[in-house]
């Protein structure tokens, strides 16, 4: 019993150094960096005076060249679908609000059925 009690007193004291002389609780200061910006002069620039137009410039959209005549595509002929870098939105209706029934992936083949209607 008294070895028990012994080792028991040994091993708080060798935890209670471990404990007071353990690195976290010695107070030691902080490096703190210290960071030197040079900036250079500042230098007068011009400002020029634009008058500003009330009316707005109109902005140019891009158009596609008509297709030659003969290449429209029609009922009945074979179509591609390529370079869409994500497929190919069919939708139920003419429009882009209209439900998407199918995603077409590059290089997929359809059969045209029914022409073009108006949006």
């Amino acid at each position: 019993l008294i070895v028990v009690v012994l080792l028991a007193f040994a091993a708080a004291g060798v935890w209670s150094y471990i404990v007071v002389t353990r690195p976290a609780a010695i107070q030691q200061p902080t490096v703190t960096p210290v960071l030197l910006v040079i900036t250079p002069e500042r230098t007068s620039t011009t400002v020029i005076d634009v008058p500003i137009s009330d009316t707005p410039v109109p902005l140019q959209t891009p158009t596609f060249p008509p297709p030659p005549a003969g290449s429209l595509i029609k009922t009945g002929s074979y179509v591609q679908v390529v370079n869409t870098v994500g497929g190919l939105r069919l939708r139920y209706e003419p429009n882009l609000e209209s439900e998407v029934n199918y995603l077409a992936l590059d290089y997929e083949v359809f059969v045209v059925q029914k022409g073009p209607r108006e949006a």
